[in-house]
């Protein structure tokens, strides 16, 4: 059974839970396959752990149940030796008496996790054991991928080396390396092997670009008394080089790799490597503890049920903390916006000013310069394709104020819809962080914690590993209760584990570094799927 099967019965096992309408509907049969493989985490924890069967849980579980029924959203628990059937658990159907309270967790499970805010913008990959690893395949130039100076094929960001097949592998062509300080003629042709390449905005500024490239001189160039550098090649109306690139000769090729009797003239050759990334489940715990007299009271005076209360404060502090551990990653992980290719010359890198006219490009009234801000975000959003090789950044996180500003727009949810005026914009975080869709593009989120105005664009693909950083839920959620050896008082707790990790390849910067260790504090303010532009002047 391949692993697409798997999904594919994973998904139809646990289809009536899945498709529950009271727990929320899934959308996307990724998303369901992906809930239906945390299901079955979770199951294989609670066949596994007899924490599920103790009966100080099953008594505070079952008083949990009664209230979800109440609010007609239930769940199943075990009566008897059965009771994991989806359509039970998605029914609140049992048999018996209660002697189990797995079915009810998962019931729990599946109402919060689809509404993590990783499915939106990381991949989800969930975890079958503790520890998983991530290999990434890399094409590489030479024979031997591991020596040093080797250098990475198909990168985004480098450009092929248009000679390496052709005229470059003819060993009576030596193409020099181009020296700032060399006498060049029209015709010579040298090679420029750099990290940076300095683009012209009337002063130069530096701008993220790898790869091996071949240049011919269509002007004399002297740099014996005054060093020529690199960039001065490149001044717009005054190009003193074009890019070249040439096959060889076939009499050349024909003689190659020592064919009759020739010598010192083998073919090039290509490689790859595979580097592996080990992840690993942490955990997140937390514990209520209460008197009996407390529990005793709120259930006489108000009606109410500490156990029932402290469950859900638990469970939903717990996934709080990962929604937010998500969004600080991620902001974290983000490269600074407003530079290089998506700066403007004579502005503020890093910042969108609203009062600065450069930045909002003379706009004579707040609605237009609202729009300079979308301008911007669609310039971050090209970047991260220009890096990643993916496409353009499709989701952005930003502050409410931000967010209110792009409801001002008539780019706001649709062509058609005007922002505000209809009311489709949501700015208000007591009713969800999602805020809309920007300009037909993007799905936008509001980060209700923010300390200042920004906003982050990112991309996600339709593949859960296309995406700048990993959530991998391992078991979503054990619950554990015990009493304190010392005053006999009821204890309460919730347990998570799940790992957090970036990807692989998210580094523009230093392609050929091997990541052995996939912790998200690995490249940060370095990864090509998020951009983060502060913003000033709201």
């Amino acid at each position: 059974m391949n692993k697409q099967q798997s999904k594919r019965q994973l998904a139809d096992k646990w289809k009536g839970l899945i498709e529950a309408k009271e727990a929320g509907e899934i959308v996307g049969r990724s998303r369901s396959e992906i809930v239906a493989q945390v299901l079955e985490n979770q199951q294989k924890d609670t066949m596994t752990d007899s924490v599920y069967k103790d009966e100080g849980l099953v008594e505070s579980f079952s008083d949990y149940i009664k209230e979800r029924q109440e609010d007609q959203l239930d769940e199943a628990v075990v009566g008897g030796d059965h009771g994991y059937d989806a359509d039970n658990i998605a029914k609140g159907q049992t048999s018996g008496a209660v002697t189990n309270i797995g079915p009810a967790v998962m019931g729990m499970v599946r109402r919060a996790i689809p509404k993590m805010m990783a499915f939106d913008v990381a991949g989800v990959q969930p975890l079958d054991q503790s520890t998983g690893s991530v290999f990434t395949f890399r094409s590489m130039y030479g024979k031997d991928p591991l020596a040093g100076g080797a250098r990475e094929a198909f990168h985004p960001m480098h450009a092929p080396d248009t000679m390496y097949s052709g005229a470059g592998a003819d060993p009576s062509n030596t193409f020099e390396e181009y020296n700032s300080s060399g006498t060049y003629t029209v015709g010579d042709i040298v090679f420029v092997d750099y990290d940076v390449v300095q683009r012209e905005f009337g002063t130069a500024e530096e701008v993220p670009q790898s790869g091996k490239q071949y240049f011919q001189f269509v002007q004399d160039v002297d740099g014996s008394t005054t060093a020529v550098p690199v960039e001065d090649l490149f001044t717009a109306g005054n190009e003193k080089v074009v890019p070249i690139a040439e096959g060889m000769a076939t009499s050349v090729a024909e003689l190659q790799e020592g064919f009759n009797g020739s010598t010192g003239n083998p073919w090039n050759e290509m490689s790859f490597r595979i580097d592996k990334q080990t992840v690993e489940a942490k955990s997140r715990q937390l514990k209520a503890q209460y008197s009996i007299e407390l529990a005793q009271d709120l259930r006489a005076v108000h009606g109410m049920d500490a156990d029932v209360q402290l469950s859900n404060m638990l469970s939903t502090e717990v996934l709080l903390e990962i929604n937010r551990e998500v969004v600080n990653s991620i902001n974290a992980q983000a490269q600074p916006g407003k530079t290089g290719w998506t700066n403007t010359t004579g502005a503020t890198a890093g910042v969108f000013n609203l009062s600065d006219s450069t930045d909002v490009k003379g706009a004579r009234w707040a609605g237009e310069a609202y729009k300079m801000l979308l301008a911007q975000v669609d310039k971050e959003a090209n970047e991260i394709g220009r890096q990643t090789g993916r496409g353009n950044g499709n989701f952005i996180i930003a502050s409410r104020n931000v967010v209110s500003a792009f409801s001002q727009t008539d780019a706001m949810v649709s062509s058609s819809a005007f922002g505000m005026q209809d009311g489709s914009m949501n700015t208000d975080t007591n009713q969800a962080v999602f805020a809309g869709i920007l300009n037909n593009r993007y799905r936008v989120y509001i980060d209700a914690y923010a300390t200042h105005d920004y906003f982050t664009v990112g991309y996600k693909g339709g593949d859960e590993m296309d995406a700048g950083i990993y959530y991998s839920p391992y078991v979503p959620l054990t619950p554990l209760r015990g009493s304190d050896s010392k005053n006999m008082q009821p204890v309460m707790g919730f347990k998570t584990r799940y790992a957090l990790s970036v990807n692989p390849l998210s580094d523009p910067a230093k392609p050929m570094q091997k990541i052995s260790d996939g912790s998200i504090l690995q490249g940060l303010g370095r990864n090509s799927y998020f951009r983060r532009v502060a913003v000033k002047g709201l």
